[in-house]
């Protein structure tokens, strides 16, 4: 599906407001001079955390937006894949030169390292895995991360994500959740104001979004404010 991307510079405004960091009665991801002791970069930091946590869940579960996140790899033989989330989009072998592209089928690894070397034995003909007219090319399986296959070469699509991808490839709809869950990343880098419940259930509530969303749910609430309590504010 077609991505309308959330907006990474309206979360950061949102959780530095929330968490009291910015100037009174300002909208804005710009610190208060007053804060002596807080970061801008570790607020980033968080927020981009968070977003990742999205993102992983996006590229992990079957979903309309998964495809967003889809690169194609032509991994050799044995090769240790690349980080990756979730099932493959496709595997297809090339079964011998010059040949169309067909769909893999899963066999066991020991299988294939077996067809690969003693295709005399196990092809009726005697004709090795990657030849024309061969039984045993087509085959693919992973193993600790390793990528098995019989044919001439291979081509299979995974979902990859970086931290980068968080400024352009987390969904519109999932913004709130994606503040929600900063909030919540804020106690770990100890730049919230407020206490540790109140930042503790915002990420929770984050939490339960992504539940939702894996129900089904595609539509989430704004974030509300926090409650009002009589905790004094370090400054």
């Amino acid at each position: 599906m077609p991505l309308e991307a959330a907006d990474q510079d309206r979360v950061l405004a949102r959780v530095t407001e929330i968490l009291d960091l910015c100037e009174a009665g300002t909208f804005s991801k710009t610190l208060s001079p007053r804060i002596k002791t807080r970061n801008e970069t570790a607020i980033a930091n968080f927020v981009t955390e968070a977003g990742f946590k999205v993102l992983e869940m996006l590229a992990t579960l079957p979903n309309e937006f998964r495809n967003n996140y889809l690169q194609e790899e032509t991994p050799d033989y044995k090769e240790l894949l690349p980080d990756h989330f979730g099932q493959p989009f496709y595997v297809d072998i090339q079964p011998y030169p010059d040949a169309e592209w067909q769909v893999a089928a899963p066999l066991n690894y020991q299988k294939i390292e077996s067809y690969r070397s003693l295709g005399n034995i196990y092809d009726l003909n005697g004709k090795a895995h990657n030849v024309k007219d061969s039984s045993l090319a087509g085959y693919y399986d992973i193993w600790e991360d390793r990528f098995y296959f019989t044919g001439e070469a291979a081509k299979i699509g995974l979902a990859q994500i970086s931290r980068a991808d968080v400024a352009t490839k987390i969904p519109a709809f999932l913004e709130n959740t994606w503040i929600r869950l900063s909030i919540g990343e804020s106690g770990k880098a100890g730049v919230g104001q407020y206490d540790l419940g109140m930042i503790t259930l915002y990420g929770q509530k984050g939490e339960a979004d992504m539940a939702e969303f894996a129900n089904g749910r595609r539509t989430f609430a704004e974030v509300s404010e926090p409650e009002k309590t009589n905790e004094v504010h370090n400054q």
